[in-house]
């Protein structure tokens, strides 16, 4: 919301949204940005003040003084329009198309490599509020290039939106014979929030006997991301499979919930050195099981490497409290691994730090791409 507030006029698309934000959100900071952000897109954003005037009425006075402000505002810009500001309009119109003509070059470049798509795909986050409907539109036409598909689902993934969840959903229905994109769409709904449609979802991939072993393995990663009891089940039935990468999901989605009995089979597969995936979740299983000091001690004899570094900071951050939790959470946010710096920011949004990413946005063009990516999504 607070990145809203910046683009004044510009985030008259999702009026709607920011209404619902002031009616309903339980924190009074946003609903206070959410009218402030009203009053800044100014006259378009006149179907709102009935929500505005009884947000005036709010006993928070940081509250009532964002609405009346924002009051002021739009009823000052709605008894000014003049010519001059038709033609403001009519530019403004001209500036939105210019801009979906933008969002869909950037989804045609993401089928190129290195850093034109790394560019596209930052722009395309940074611009969520236009670009997200566009991404939507173009997973389920029939024309979209399977790379480019995959690649958008990953991008709506980092978004976070809970509109995405169905989109994809049917995306993986409608083109399930393209490779690897039921994976990609098991992967991605496992980062949404969840729903009943997610679970049924990974559910019958998981009931299938004929479904990949690589697709199910995502699907069990489904229950673990979301920590869901209801895969309690499925690592019970898939710990012996012949697969041993499935058996080492089996133990990561057991810690997941918190099953004390994956705790010595994962102590066990740690000290054989296992390749650096299945020892990167092997870590995070340990991590769900234990707390600060037993993950150190049990792990005094592992090769402090890059996985083990970064399994190590999610469980500092996860026990940190107070003043300690914004500098960790900024530290992480450069780190290579992904869920690790999505861990961070929500971090940051949780205790309210959004404040702390002011030295970052002040030098916006010099952030690390994939920082830039991970603050984008997470202020969406």
């Amino acid at each position: 919301v607070k990145g809203l507030v910046a683009m004044g006029p510009a985030a008259a698309p999702v009026i709607d949204e920011l209404r619902d934000s002031l009616r309903t959100d339980k924190e009074p900071k946003i609903r206070a940005l959410a009218a402030q952000a009203l009053g800044e897109i100014g006259s378009a954003a006149r179907p709102a003040l009935p929500d505005l005037r009884k947000a005036q009425e709010e006993d928070e006075a940081y509250v009532s003084k964002r609405a009346a402000a924002a009051i002021a505002k739009i009823e000052n810009t709605t008894q000014n329009i003049t010519p001059t500001a038709t033609v403001t309009a009519l530019a403004s119109v001209d500036e939105h198309a210019e801009r979906q003509r933008e969002i869909t070059a950037d989804i045609a470049a993401l089928s190129f490599s290195g850093s034109r798509r790394a560019r596209a795909s930052l722009r395309l986050l940074e611009r969520a509020y236009d670009s997200l409907p566009a991404m939507h539109r173009a997973l389920l036409v029939p024309d979209t290039k399977p790379q480019i598909r995959s690649r958008l689902i990953a991008l709506v993934q980092d978004l976070g939106d809970t509109r995405s969840v169905e989109v994809i959903i049917k995306t993986a229905k409608t083109y399930f014979e393209q490779p690897g994109l039921y994976a990609d769409a098991l992967r991605a709904v496992g980062e949404l929030p969840p729903s009943s449609a997610s679970f049924e979802f990974a559910t019958r991939v998981l009931e299938n006997s004929g479904a990949r072993v690589y697709v199910q393995r995502q699907a069990m990663l489904y229950f673990a991301k979301h920590r869901d009891q209801r895969g309690a089940r499925w690592a019970r039935q898939f710990a012996d499979h012949d697969d041993p990468n499935m058996r080492i999901v089996s133990l990561y989605l057991a810690a997941a919930l918190e099953d004390p009995n994956a705790l010595r089979p994962i102590t066990t597969l740690l000290q054989e050195q296992p390749h650096h995936s299945a020892r990167y979740a092997l870590l995070l299983g340990l991590a769900d099981l234990t707390d600060l000091a037993e993950f150190e001690n049990l792990t005094k004899n592992q090769p402090k490497d890059k996985e083990y570094e970064s399994v190590l900071r999610l469980a500092r951050l996860r026990d940190s409290q107070g003043e300690g939790t914004a500098p960790l959470a900024l530290q992480m946010l450069n780190s290579h691994f992904p869920n690790e710096r999505r861990s961070a920011m929500d971090a940051l949004l949780e205790i309210g730090g959004v404040d702390e990413l002011t030295p970052l946005l002040n030098q916006w063009e010099r952030v690390p791409p994939q920082t830039r990516a991970t603050i984008a999504a997470g202020l969406y």
